[in-house]
């Protein structure tokens, strides 16, 4: 009977929003440097056991045939930043444009970084986060690190464009590949959406040349808040990844995983089924 008691209060109710990212032996001890990182669900490591990366199912909660994602892709085409989506069709200045367009959409949306992250219910051994459904994040004008990434990988999921979600310690930010052939790949620092720049522009582009994108905007456009922020989410998420290569291919490294949307599919990992009722 004890051993029964025992057995279910170890056992805990999970909602829906709650998504497991990693799994260490239960004779392992996970240490959250801060509480401020272990709010967010940050930089948590097992000092001893096996730790099992659970990190694909965050590809769940993107989801590429909300309603919201439609509405913002038809406010990013009002920006006049593109007269239309082509995808792969276009060179890799083209998809900037476009990631661009959608950038402005969701500032304009007034959507700021949150991080609002606790889980209840919290687990030793299961490592999990709280992740928004993508019409909430766009409803609730905010959205932590996940929930940005994965909306952001729903948006370009819609137009084909093949993205990535990044995982390091503490933190998860997003990419995608400039063309089909994955010659080469840029992230983006979400968190920065609704973010004040105060540097210029030319200081941040230190990792991929955006000086063609900038240059096809109006005046107005290229000066503006939204292509700041822009121009600097690209470079901070893109150096991350560029730094941080040889720990994302390493095996004894679980908590640093690129998860690549398509191929989560492929894997069979769909978008959650669920709608919450009113």
């Amino acid at each position: 009977m004890e051993k029964a008691r025992a057995s279910r209060r170890r056992r805990s109710p999970r909602t829906i929003n709650d998504c497991p990212f990693g799994v260490a032996d239960a004779e392992a001890t996970i240490h959250a440097e801060s509480e401020a990182e272990e709010a967010a669900g940050a930089d948590e490591k097992t000092s001893e056991g096996d730790y099992t990366d659970l990190g694909y199912m965050f590809a769940a909660y993107v989801n590429e045939d909300s309603p919201i994602v439609e509405k913002i892709l038809k406010e990013a085409l009002k920006a006049n930043f593109v007269d239309h989506f082509r995808g792969y069709q276009g060179d890799g200045d083209s998809v900037l444009r476009e990631l661009f367009a959608i950038w402005s959409a969701l500032q304009e949306r007034g959507i700021k970084y949150s991080n609002v992250t606790t889980t209840p219910g919290k687990s030793k051994t299961v490592l999990s986060q709280h992740v928004r459904f993508v019409d909430e994040s766009g409803a609730n004008e905010q959205a932590n690190c996940v929930d940005g990434s994965v909306l952001f990988c729903s948006v370009l999921r819609k137009l084909g464009l093949r993205s990535f979600l990044v995982t390091v310690p503490g933190h998860m930010y997003m990419g995608v590949y400039l063309s089909e052939t994955g010659d080469e790949r840029v992230a983006l620092e979400t968190t920065l959406l609704g973010v004040t720049v105060g540097k210029d522009v030319e200081e941040v582009e230190v990792v991929r040349d955006l000086s063609g994108v900038r240059a096809s905007l109006d005046e107005e456009a290229a000066q503006s808040d939204a292509w700041k922020t822009f121009a600097v989410a690209v470079a901070v998420g893109t150096k991350d990844l560029v730094e941080n290569a040889e720990k994302f291919e390493a095996e004894n490294e679980p908590q640093y995983q690129i998860t690549d949307v398509n191929g989560a599919r492929n894997d069979g990992i769909m978008p959650i089924s669920y709608q919450k009722t009113e």
